[in-house]
């Protein structure tokens, strides 16, 4: 699942490397349990889901 919406770029930098992988595992993880918590009313697929969490931290700091 990961694979599919992932935010990894291409770096030499190790440290950069966990970092864009702790926020795909992250982003994952909150992905289930926000579906786990709202399973009746919410339907939405991680992609929209990926999005709104990349708008919802980024807003305070625009």
């Amino acid at each position: 699942m990961i694979g599919t919406y992932s935010v990894s770029k291409r770096t030499q930098r190790w440290p950069l490397c966990i970092f864009f992988e702790l926020l795909n595992i992250g982003g994952l993880n909150t992905y289930i349990i926000q579906k786990a918590n709202y399973l009746s009313s919410d339907n939405f697929a991680l992609g929209d889901f990926i999005k709104t969490l990349e708008i919802s931290l980024i807003q305070p700091h625009l």
